[in-house]
């Protein structure tokens, strides 16, 4: 039976944008993990990204059943971030929430995330661990790393703790930095443009489990696990930096700070020196390194940055 659309008035609509590519092996246990939110309003907005496999085919199905949920399916294959870009361009609601292919959600996931979601904040994520197999461990995660939250672009300028699948953000604020670049990781880039305009909200929850697998894709084209994507990471660090530093509207302190730390990664990418970014993360280690969550200071610190420099200019 064809499911009918419950809208709730007083509550804000939120779209889902989920992205698929040949995901035929997960994506119902994710659509029903979707379907089954506790919150009503709700739209389904699926951009499949011209899958080979039987991935149409099982979208098509869902979409008979449930009347929320919106196809539409790209000629040819634009990769994630684009896919992701073009199916944000056609949200017309006030909210939306990105969902990945292969994952799964609490059910109160959305609901949890639009009551905390603050008048002035262009959006706000929730906690999430990764799993593997069919299904995930119930326990508590014992948390590897402190979450961003705030407007220090400085704390996201070395790592990125806002996950993409635990986004809940406002519509227009993602129009607004549209269309996503496609040489880096939207989500990394979402949180940094949101931190820039009124800052980012965390919500502690647990409420989605990312199911890592040899498929699950990345950037730089390779596979989650693989050893690329740590080799490349200043590379990736300097390119998120410079799209925060051209955003339009940045004060003057940001401006300044991302500008000596993009000369510094200039030095250690171009000319293959070293010691400015080091010299850098060891005067603003605080920030740079805040998701460390052992508050061991300044010795374990020492040694990160030796080992990221150190990294970079041996395998690059």
């Amino acid at each position: 039976m064809k499911e009918s659309i419950s809208v709730v008035s007083e509550l804000p609509a939120v779209t889902v944008v989920l992205c698929t590519y040949n995901g035929e092996k997960y994506i119902d246990q994710q659509l029903h993990s979707i379907r089954n939110q506790s919150y009503n309003n709700l739209l389904i907005l699926v951009s499949d990204d011209a899958s080979t496999d039987r991935t149409w085919e099982k979208l098509n199905v869902h979409a008979i059943d449930d009347q929320r949920i919106q196809l539409h399916q790209n000629t040819s294959n634009l990769g994630y971030n684009q896919n992701f870009s073009q199916a944000c361009a056609r949200v017309v609601t006030p909210l939306l929430a990105f969902a990945d292919q292969d994952d799964l959600w609490h059910e109160e996931k959305i609901e949890r995330l639009v009551k905390a979601l603050g008048k002035n904040s262009p959006l706000i994520y929730c906690n999430s661990r990764s799993f593997t197999g069919d299904t995930p461990q119930t326990t508590p995660p014992k948390s590897l790393y402190q979450r961003f939250e705030g407007s220090n672009i400085l704390q996201l300028s070395l790592f990125n703790t806002v996950n993409g699948h635990a986004i809940l953000a406002r519509t227009d604020f993602i129009k607004k930095i549209l269309p996503f670049p496609a040489h880096l990781f939207y989500d990394w880039y979402i949180a940094g443009k949101a931190a820039l305009e009124g800052g980012v909200q965390y919500l502690p929850d647990l409420l989605v489990y990312q199911r890592m697998h040899t498929s699950n894709a990345s950037v730089f084209g390779e596979r989650a696990g693989q050893k690329k994507t740590k080799l490349l990471h200043m590379t990736a660090v300097r390119a998120h930096c410079k799209s925060f530093a051209e955003s339009p509207g940045i004060s003057s302190a940001p401006l300044q700070i991302l500008q000596q730390w993009i000369a510094c990664l200039d030095q250690l990418i171009e000319k293959r020196k070293g010691w400015a970014a080091f010299v850098f993360m060891m005067q603003h280690r605080t920030d740079l390194f805040f998701y460390k969550k052992r508050k061991i200071g300044w010795p374990s610190h020492f040694k990160h940055a030796i080992r990221l420099i150190k990294t970079h200019l041996q395998h690059n």
